[in-house]
């Protein structure tokens, strides 16, 4: 296969796309011990590699909603921004749906966890 024709198929896979700047959210320096170093060994210099990860957390928002007294004696409330209903946010119920939806997992298997 031709050079050129190469290239366009990596292109159409995106294969040759140029990494994304990425920005550390921490650095770890990673060293052999001295004990475990083979004689003459000596430091040169470091490799930088970057690895992605996912970090799921749990993120509990209180929300102080004002309330009203109307002159009949019922009260209003400030609303909810939006998205948020209930008890759950809209991040985990979109969540819950790909699981369900996308993953197949089972509503019991949910009800699991």
């Amino acid at each position: 296969m031709p050079k050129q024709a190469l290239n366009k198929e990596k292109e159409k896979r995106g294969l040759n796309k140029s990494p994304k700047k990425l920005v550390p959210n921490q650095e770890i320096e990673l060293c052999i011990p001295k004990d475990q170093l083979p004689e003459g060994a000596v430091f040169s210099s470091f490799e930088e590699r970057f690895v992605q990860d996912l970090e799921i957390k749990t993120v509990v928002t209180l929300f102080k909603r004002a309330r009203y007294k109307l002159l009949d004696g019922k009260y209003i409330y400030a609303p909810l921004p939006g998205g948020f209903s209930g008890s759950f946010g809209p991040t985990l119920k979109q969540y819950i749906l790909h699981q369900s939806q996308a993953c197949n997992v089972s509503q019991a298997k949910i009800h699991q966890t």
